[in-house]
């Protein structure tokens, strides 16, 4: 009796060195996973603020750009006489006044290409004859088609179709499979 206890608190131990041993692995992997992670995040954390530090510095460019382009700009004479009266007015005025404009030199253009496209349509009357039936061009798609099918219909088979018409295989397969479909 005593030799049987003894060797149940043999496997007794033998179990529980196991499960501190499975624990004890569990527990590594999960603090290795969640290294993994910080370090995951870390990267990620750096790569977005460089990339948002790259846009900044991209949209600051784009705005000294565009601010050279608003001072390159010759003031309209009736906004020079505005922007001559209103010298005592605030920066944030100023400011509004440039940012304003390229919006009344953008619409300006597009006026002006509005009316070089309409005195076009009246300097040219459009002269639209409808397409008469019979002159229609075939496309070459639909040659292909008839072509196909007439050599379908004379009973060679997609191989030699394909090397009469000088067409991959697989192309005139779809081709009377297609074409099959669409009658059905």
């Amino acid at each position: 009796m005593n030799t049987f206890l003894l060797f149940i608190s043999f496997l007794l131990n033998g179990l529980t060195i196991y499960a501190v041993i499975v624990l004890y692995t569990r527990q590594n992997r999960l603090a290795e996973v969640e290294k993994r992670q910080e370090k995951m995040i870390k990267e990620m954390e750096e790569m977005i603020s460089s990339y948002l530090f790259e846009m900044k510095e991209e949209n600051e460019d784009f705005l000294n750009k565009f601010n050279r382009l608003n001072k390159k700009i010759p003031l309209p004479s009736f906004e020079k006489r505005i922007t001559e009266d209103t010298l005592s007015t605030t920066a944030e005025q100023k400011t509004n006044e440039i940012k304003a404009q390229p919006l009344n030199t953008s619409n300006t253009i597009r006026l002006q290409a509005a009316k070089a496209y309409q005195t076009n349509l009246v300097n040219k009357p459009a002269e639209i004859t409808p397409p008469e039936e019979n002159s229609l061009p075939v496309s070459d798609a639909e040659f292909l088609i008839n072509q196909v099918k007439s050599l379908a219909k004379q009973g060679l088979t997609e191989e030699e179709i394909a090397k009469n018409l000088k067409r991959g295989k697989t192309e005139i397969e779809l081709l009377l499979k297609f074409h099959q479909n669409t009658q059905e």
